[in-house]
């Protein structure tokens, strides 16, 4: 039997995602990786990717938009897009991308829908989402009319086929979240939290922050947060610091070339989430083998084993959280290298690439 065609869809914010996964199926395929940029700034150029795909063999076509995601003009360039899928005579197309509000109903019109496999990142969409109504309902419209899914984590692949009975789905969780080498090192002078990524309400970065200026005022020296990523309205959260000399600010997009040094000179990541559907920081650390504190949520639970491979503390609880470090602190942070060995026995054991990968291609088979 001749190998399946896989035309394989990638949005540019799942790159992170992506670019850990194509490269290990797309050997098992045919095989065409479609990458398409946003107009405004991606952590990925299209240099890089055709760089990236040429050392892995990667058969790779880009589409740069040119028009934000509602503009009726972005119509013509999802067309043109569909066109060079179809022309491909794909037996399978998996989109990781969400293409508000136009390119699904193309797909409908162009390829329909017995091909298409779409990836779910948010089956249950985040507290405080903006615009969460319209998002809601595009999504609802995608989940009738489409008939295989693929969704990321245990909780929302049991939530999402209670609700859609009928439709094919398969679970694989994300990838650990390779940006490169660091040659840095914790600090031995004292313990360096960090938190990292894009700040949302939905994040409880408030509640990091007044732990910190707690712990403040009887462990200033033994310990800093450091703060990383973008925020459209920071200074809700900077009018919270109380001792700047326990902070290290980074408040804006940081580049991929820069993220392993954040997480390789952290002792600990700090996710003081409210709610949470998945997290793909949380990957970006244990790739780098860095433990993570984080609020009890059954899906963080799923990869933190409390007090074995990291922390967990009760959700919106500053006091909570507020012991954890101040335990880690008092302790001179002693149990970090058995956390950190217990981390890497999990990580080989139960979310490797391979694992996952076969799980993608066992679903891509029987297809």
């Amino acid at each position: 039997m001749p190998e399946k065609k896989v035309c394989y869809v990638s949005a540019d914010n799942y790159l992170d995602t992506d670019t850990q996964i194509v490269k290990h199926i797309c050997t098992s395929y045919r095989f065409t990786w479609f990458v398409v940029f946003s107009r405004t700034f991606s952590g990925y150029s299209q240099e890089y990717i055709y760089k990236y795909s040429k050392e892995n063999k990667i058969n790779t076509k880009t589409l740069k938009l040119r028009f934000r995601f509602r503009n009726p003009r972005i119509i013509f360039q999802y067309i043109n897009l569909l066109k060079e899928i179809k022309n491909e005579k794909p037996d399978i197309i998996y989109i990781n991308m969400l293409g508000y509000p136009y390119l699904f109903p193309l797909i409908l019109l162009f390829i329909g829908r017995k091909k298409i496999i779409y990836a779910i990142h948010d089956f249950i969409e985040h507290v405080n989402v903006r615009n969460r109504f319209i998002m809601q309902t595009y999504q609802r419209f995608i989940f009738n009319l489409f008939m295989n899914f693929h969704l990321y984590s245990k909780e929302q692949y049991s939530l999402f086929n209670e609700v859609y009975k009928n439709k094919n789905t398969f679970l694989a969780p994300q990838c650990l979240k390779d940006f490169g080498n660091s040659n840095t090192h914790p600090p031995k002078e004292f313990i360096n939290f960090l938190f990292f990524g894009i700040i949302r309400e939905n994040k409880g970065l408030e509640h990091l922050i007044l732990a910190a200026n707690k712990l403040a005022s009887s462990y200033k020296g033994k310990f800093k947060v450091s703060i990383a990523g973008s925020c459209d309205n920071w200074g809700k959260y900077s009018s919270l610091i109380e001792c700047m000399d326990v902070f290290e600010l980074d408040i804006h997009v940081i580049m991929n070339e820069k993220i392993p040094d954040y997480f390789k000179s952290a002792h600990y990541l700090i996710l003081p989430y409210i709610d949470v559907t998945q997290s793909g920081v949380l990957f970006i650390a244990y790739n780098y083998g860095t433990p993570v504190i984080a609020s009890n949520h059954s899906w963080f639970k799923n990869y933190i084993k409390d007090c074995e491979n990291g922390y967990l503390f009760e959700n919106g609880s500053v006091e909570s959280l507020y012991k954890i470090m101040e335990k880690i602190i008092l302790s001179k942070n002693k149990e970090y290298y058995s956390l950190k060995s217990n981390l890497t026995r999990f990580i080989n054991t139960t979310i490797s690439h391979q694992a996952i990968v076969d799980e993608y291609i066992k679903y891509f088979n029987a297809f």
